[in-house]
C-alpha cells in the first residue's frame, strides 16, 4: 500500500485521467527551438531531463548540478513556445525562489534586448516577480511560505526549487490539484538532503508518471 503522501498524488491522477486529457507540455522540438534560440546547449543529464514527458518530474542532484539552471530554461522555452501559458517558480522562501528566477529573466532579458520579445510587465525584485511577454504567457515568483494563499490558481507550468525545504502539504494538497486541473506539468528539483515527502516520492518513481 502506497504511503498517504504518495497516494494523494496517484488519486490526484487518477482524477485528472477521467477527464481523457494528456497533460500539456511543448514537443521536444519546440524545445530545443528555444534553446537554441536562447544559445543554450544542455548537457546529456539535463536532455534527458527534457526528453521525460511525464507530468511531474523529480530531479534531485547536488549542488552545481546545472538541475536550476536547467529548470530555468525549460520555464522560458514554454513561456517562448507556448503563447498564453501561465507559470510559476516557487522556492521555500522568496530568496531561493528568486534564484531561479533569475537565471530564467536573464535568458529573456537577452531575447529582449535582441529585440526578439517583448515585455508588457517586467517586475524582478526578489519581493516582487512577475513578468508578461508580448505573446500572453505569464510567469510569477512565489514562496511556499505563502501556503493557502497559493490556491485556486491553475498553472500549465512550474517549477519547484528545494523541495526538501518545502513542506510537502503545500505540493501536494494546494499547487498540485490546480495544476492537475490545468492539465500542467512540475519540474521539482532538490538536493540530497535527508529524508521527506520528496525524497520518498523519488524512490517511490510515484512523482514520475
Amino acid at each position: 500500500e502506497a504511503p498517504p503522501i504518495v497516494q494523494s498524488i496517484v488519486d490526484a491522477r487518477r482524477r485528472a485521467e477521467a477527464t481523457k486529457r494528456k497533460h500539456d507540455q511543448i514537443t521536444w522540438q519546440e524545445k530545443l527551438d528555444a534553446f537554441k534560440m536562447m544559445g543554450y546547449t544542455p548537457t546529456a543529464k539535463q536532455l534527458e531531463i527534457s526528453k521525460d514527458t511525464h507530468q511531474v518530474r523529480v530531479v534531485r542532484a547536488g549542488r552545481r548540478s546545472g538541475k536550476t539552471l536547467h529548470a530555468a530554461h525549460e520555464a522560458a522555452a514554454v513561456m517562448l513556445k507556448k503563447p498564453g501559458s501561465f507559470g510559476w517558480v516557487v522556492g521555500p522562501y522568496f530568496d531561493t525562489t528568486y534564484r531561479c528566477w533569475a537565471m530564467m529573466v536573464e535568458e529573456l532579458d537577452k531575447l529582449a534586448r535582441q529585440k526578439k520579445i517583448k515585455y508588457l510587465v517586467r517586475s524582478s525584485t526578489p519581493s516582487n516577480m512577475r513578468i508578461v511577454l508580448d505573446n500572453g504567457s505569464v510567469a510569477e515568483g512565489k514562496s511556499a511560505m505563502q501556503g493557502d494563499s497559493l490556491q485556486g490558481v491553475g498553472l500549465d507550468w512550474l517549477v519547484m526549487d528545494e523541495i526538501a525545504q518545502i513542506e510537502g502539504w503545500v505540493f501536494l494538497e494546494i499547487i498540485f490539484p490546480a495544476m492537475v486541473q490545468q492539465q500542467g506539468w512540475a519540474i521539482l528539483i532538490g538536493t540530497p538532503l535527508g529524508e521527506s515527502w520528496a525524497t520518498r516520492a523519488y524512490h517511490e518513481a510515484k512523482l514520475r508518471y
